[in-house]
């Protein structure tokens, strides 16, 4: 009988693509996929990806003990919350209450962030940089642009510091 392996989910949710992975706590990579975001979410948002992570932990005859899912959004300091979306084709229902949705629907605890100070911190990890203030812009279907100040990503918590920080790149 094969192990069961206790693993963690990352969700990189694009506009044009999702990126999957699957991590066990050791740190072994199990699987990592790239699917279109379109064909993924056409049976709902929340089915969808369950759908998709669901299938691969079948697969892999493991257990999810969390989900972190990075979006091309402005994500609430609670980590559970979407506030705006731009480049993703997705309403406020769609949005509204995802987290618990997905908690249900996985049996795990989910956490939003936004994609690109995901991105940021694998980044300055591996290049050894956590001690340095670091701007970064990301290119994907829209453009992300992320700090780390202080040891951590920089995150507003206004919507004005986000107005703010957002405004200069969108004219």
């Amino acid at each position: 009988m094969q192990k069961q392996h206790n693993v963690v989910a990352g969700v990189d949710m694009g506009a044009t693509h999702i990126r999957f992975c699957l991590r066990t706590a050791e740190g072994e990579t199990l699987h990592c996929e790239k699917k279109r975001t379109a064909e993924v979410i056409a049976p709902g948002l929340v089915s969808g990806i369950g759908e998709m992570i669901d299938e691969q932990l079948r697969r892999f005859n493991a257990r999810c003990h969390g989900l972190v899912m990075g979006f091309p959004a402005l994500v609430s300091k609670d980590k559970r919350t979407i506030i705006s979306t731009p480049n993703l084709p997705l309403t406020a229902a769609d949005l509204y209450d995802l987290a618990d949705k997905l908690e249900n629907t996985l049996n795990c605890p989910v956490e939003f962030s936004r994609d690109v100070n995901l991105q940021l911190s694998w980044d300055v990890v591996e290049n050894r940089l956590t001690q340095q203030l670091v701007l970064a812009a990301y290119l994907g279907t829209g453009m992300g642009f992320a700090v780390w100040m202080n040891g951590a990503p920089w995150t507003v918590h206004t919507v004005w510091q986000a107005n703010w920080v957002i405004s200069p790149w969108e004219i």
